[in-house]
């Protein structure tokens, strides 16, 4: 592990030397924190991740709610502290309103830091960077806080998570150092394990999965140690997850198989569900259609179970991206005509950003009516489209939002394009690209610039067309130069899984057919065994009836001679 630490420096290294020191040292102080009284052991996090069932949450919160009106500080703040991780490691939707109910129910300053915390860790499951980090910001921290106290640990974690979704590794791996070192000195070996696929999963949010891939190695030994099922399949997950941004997605669905099966062994259907969403993602246009559909409506069946909305709102809108893309082979095979695919598609839309409404979660909404707004234009219903693109971009303007308004200008110019108003494309790209130019979006600038070039050739405005050529092609060379070459191995690693699927296809027909042929050949035997039996049999029974025949025959002929003999005689 500390071989890997790589530039993040010496004093990181020797925190995670004592950590690792203090999880062997200290395996035999875990069951005696557990009976000794002492508050901090009481926080109970970890000490029982599976089952953590919806009845079970439901009885730690009812407990909790009457230790708050109790007045029993210490232990609320340990009660909270342990609900809290719960919400958060079963990525449940109502951990943002558990961490703002705790922060005006509670009183003391550290039960209200802890619940702007897990507030703002609720903001982050909805990938909702802003508002987390405002939560974490506008929190009342009046006075000093305690570094080991439970609010400041976890609103480190909350910081170390905003760290790895803003690819500030070297941050987040500082903040993770910390939290390694205190539940390592715990005795909490649950616990550092999940910091260090949190230590991965910050890798892989930063764009960096062999990185995240070496971390999750790392942690894997420790995980099939423990065999925590929920923990165990988070690792294979993410394992997979490294895989799949790798582009290497034949690797990614064993992992993703492996936990899988894990999850479903254990019955953890919330664990479940990421998986099969994982792998009908990565078989997405490798598989027919008729076999990766089943891994999303299993998975949305049980999100709906589960009452996981956003869940299953993510993947509604999977679901519709995944209709767009078919062609008319593959809607036939899911059962959709030409005429209907679309209507499906925008149904699920639908009751996706109903999902993302009931859950709070402003940007995946946002995210899927963009998405809506796409595929009607591609159905030729631009009015419609026009209709949500000009409220999305009076939503951005709203919020000051000034890529998203450039995106929904880019749209709006994409609608017009196609209606052939050329002139209002021209008008909406010139007050989307000055925008891009500013905030460095580069591929939706390279977009707006072919929007823009298409716009102007058909406005016979060739002189500005060229020049905007000329630019779509210095960006493209910026952009996509470095990135082409991982890019074209992805595609490769991709096809080869592809044509090996397709290979396993055609081998398991190939056998079925010469299984077919043997079946045909050993019955085929058997008939001619059977006629040749038949066959000798006649025989038999011709030639026993012959003898039989002849032997009455020549009885006749010899009782015909003695008669004629004794008459003669007389």
């Amino acid at each position: 592990m500390v071989r890997s630490i790589g530039p993040l420096g010496y004093p990181l290294q020797v925190m995670l030397i004592v950590a690792c020191w203090a999880v062997a040292a200290c395996s035999t102080g875990t069951d005696r924190n557990k009976n000794d009284g002492d508050s901090d052991q009481n926080d109970g996090e970890y000490a029982l991740i599976w089952p953590a069932t919806d009845s079970l949450i439901d009885a730690w919160a009812r407990d909790l709610w009457r230790t708050i009106a109790a007045g029993d500080t210490l232990a609320a703040e340990a009660k909270a502290y342990r609900l809290g991780h719960t919400l958060l490691l079963t990525e449940r939707d109502t951990l943002s309103a558990f961490g703002a109910r705790l922060q005006e129910q509670g009183s003391t300053t550290g039960l209200q830091r802890q619940g702007a915390a897990w507030q703002a860790l609720g903001s982050l499951l909805r990938l909702d960077l802003d508002t987390a980090k405002a939560i974490l910001e506008n929190a009342a921290l009046e006075g000093p806080a305690e570094m080991d106290s439970r609010s400041e640990r976890v609103r480190n974690l909350a910081w170390m998570r905003i760290a790895a979704a803003e690819r500030d590794t070297v941050r987040a791996e500082g903040l993770l150092a910390e939290l390694v070192l205190h539940k390592a000195l715990a005795g909490k070996d649950a616990a550092v394990l999940d910091l260090l696929l949190s230590r991965a999963r910050t890798h892989l949010e930063a764009g960096a999965p062999t990185r995240s891939r070496e971390r999750y190695f790392e942690a894997l030994p420790a995980a099939e140690e423990l065999a925590d099922p929920v923990l165990l399949g988070h690792t294979y997950m993410g394992l997979g997850w490294s895989y799949t941004d790798a582009g290497d997605e034949k690797r990614a669905v064993t992992w993703y198989d492996k936990a899988l099966t894990t999850y479903r062994t254990a019955g953890h259907d919330r664990g479940l569900i990421t998986a099969l969403d994982a792998l009908a993602y990565s078989y997405w246009g490798v598989l027919p259609a008729d076999q990766v559909l089943p891994y999303w409506t299993e998975a949305l069946d049980l999100a709906r179970r589960e009452g996981m909305t956003r869940k299953a709102a993510m993947i509604e809108l999977n679901l519709a991206r995944f209709m767009a893309s078919l062609d008319s082979l593959g809607h036939a095979q899911i059962g959709l005509d030409v005429s209907s695919w679309q209507d499906s598609a925008i149904a699920l839309i639908h009751r996706s950003e109903a999902g993302f409404v009931t859950c709070g979660d402003e940007r995946s909404f946002l995210a899927a009516k963009r998405y809506e707004a796409g595929i009607l234009n591609h159905a030729g219903e631009f009015d419609r489209s026009i209709r949500i693109t000009e409220q999305l971009l009076d939503s951005a303007r709203h919020r000051s939002d000034q890529q998203e308004i450039a995106r929904c200008l880019v749209d709006l110019a994409s609608n017009a394009n196609s209606q052939g108003d050329h002139r209002s494309a021209i008008h909406h790209l010139e007050e989307a690209i000055p925008i891009l130019e500013r905030t460095q979006a580069q591929r939706i600038l390279i977009q707006a610039l072919q929007r823009y070039q298409f716009a102007l050739v058909r406005s016979q405005r060739f002189r500005e067309a060229l020049t905007a050529a000329d630019r779509i092609k210095v960006l493209s060379d910026s952009v996509h130069g470095i990135e082409v070459t991982d890019r074209l191995a992805q595609l490769d690693l991709r096809y080869r899984f592809a044509q090996e699927k397709l290979a396993d296809s055609l081998q398991h027909v190939q056998d079925m057919e010469l299984e077919r042929q043997q079946r045909e050949q050993a019955v085929g035997e058997q008939r001619a065994r059977t006629r040749l039996a038949s066959a000798v049999g006649g025989l038999l029974l011709a030639g026993g009836g012959l003898f039989f025949y002849l032997d009455r025959k020549r009885r006749r002929e010899r009782f015909a001679r003695q008669a004629a003999e004794l008459e003669t005689r007389a």
